[in-house]
């Protein structure tokens, strides 16, 4: 008598591993999407979804403190029979101030995940795919992608769209809005069991596992006269490009929103206080600790990254040939042709391959990573007659320089 299965079971405990189960465990049979995504779908997903828990706490912790600031002020005054007095209006001045720091914290970080890091994601357009057994495949117009489930970082489902990544700095994700499926069902059911066995946690800011040799297959064989590489990308060999001052940009905006921030909170017990005392001095202490804290943690985690030259940012490996190219890190591999990249730079150290106008949003292939200085001038030389030049950034002259 032949057992039927049911493929919205959950898996048996002889499929599990007895610590745990594996993201493979749930996908009983294999799952087809295809759909057009819009960069809407990627802002929508990255600021409503909850794939990054960051958001929601920054955005609970600003409601908090606004809402408890200012119910304890109306409280205190109320008691007190001074809702009239002067103090009132000083009050107020300084809730506005609060208010404004972390405000403008709140929209800057919004603003940078809405058009900084959903730009940055490649499958957009006409996608199809699938997840199976072992990996999950998208399919867009110019590239395939293919991450192994075993790599999967975090998912995070509502009623219309799943989310899901592979890098635990959380930059890159996918977006799959269920009517993709041609099983919806099911996709929701492993949806389901994926989102508690890989919730979304704390971003990093290196992923460790990308800094591990790649040891996956190649998704196309190259071809006998394909330029190979392997190798990790080291930060500084990207100066004086545009990727480099773009990632520069980025993190000095970011550096001053929260220093905004900063001003904005001790700008509110100088108020409140009529001047420099005993809370201020206390206000200013925690700040120092909670910046101290953030900044012990990137620390450690950049640490991590460095060996004898310096600090990682990837381990990949890959090639480039005639028809184009394939690159892999340890999470997962793309490939396609050279229509991906619409303009590269090269410096004496690195090769730059841009997919779009976004600067931030780049491909890194270094020198160090070629096998010999006739395979590096090989490589260069086949990126030239396939791509149209870039922008310069001129380091030296702070200045960018025309195409």
């Amino acid at each position: 008598m032949t057992q039927t299965v049911n493929p919205y079971a959950a898996p048996g405990a002889e499929s599990l591993d007895t610590a745990t189960p594996s993201p493979s465990d749930y996908v009983s049979e294999r799952l087809e999407f295809s759909g057009v995504l819009t960069r809407r779908d990627y802002q929508d997903a990255i600021v409503y979804s909850g794939i990054r828990q960051d958001t929601r706490r920054f955005t609970r912790l600003v409601i908090g403190i606004v809402g408890v600031t200012s119910l304890v002020t109306l409280i205190s005054f109320f008691r007190a029979n001074q809702l009239l007095s002067p103090q009132l209006l000083q009050s107020l001045l300084a809730q506005i101030i609060l208010v404004a720091g972390f405000t403008w914290l709140w929209s800057f970080n919004r603003w940078q995940l809405r058009h900084v890091i959903a730009a940055c994601q490649s499958a957009t357009g006409p996608v199809s795919g699938w997840i199976d057994h072992e990996a999950i495949v998208i399919r867009s117009e110019r590239t395939t992608e293919s991450h192994p489930l075993e790599s999967l970082i975090a998912s995070k489902a509502n009623p219309n769209r799943w989310v899901f990544t592979f890098t635990k700095t959380y930059t890159f994700f996918y977006v799959l809005p269920f009517d993709f499926f041609d099983k919806q069902s099911l996709a929701r059911h492993v949806a389901q069991h994926w989102g508690k066995l890989r919730p979304p946690q704390r971003l990093s800011v290196v992923d460790s596992a990308q800094l591990s040799p790649p040891e996956l297959g190649y998704l196309r064989e190259p071809a006998q006269d394909a330029i190979l590489f392997d190798g990790p990308v080291y930060k500084g060999d990207e100066r004086g490009t545009a990727f480099h001052q773009a990632s520069r940009s980025f993190l000095h905006r970011s550096l001053l929103s929260v220093a905004f921030m900063a001003i904005s909170v001790i700008g509110y017990i100088v108020i409140l206080n009529n001047g420099v005392s005993g809370p201020l001095g206390f206000g200013i202490l925690w700040l120092t600790i909670a910046i101290a804290f953030v900044a012990l943690r990137v620390w450690l985690e950049r640490r991590r990254a460095r060996d004898k030259r310096g600090e990682m940012y990837w381990h990949s490996k890959g090639y480039f040939q005639d028809s184009g190219f394939e690159l892999m890190s340890q999470s997962g591999q793309r490939q396609g042709g050279w229509d991906y990249f619409c303009r590269y730079e090269t410096t004496d150290r690195i090769i730059v391959l841009y997919p779009g106008e976004l600067d931030l949003f780049a491909v890194l292939v270094a020198k160090n990573q070629f096998a010999s200085e006739q395979a590096w001038e090989d490589a260069v030389g086949l990126v030239k007659s396939k791509l149209p030049t870039t922008t310069q950034y001129n380091a030296a002259a702070g200045q960018t320089l025309p195409r």
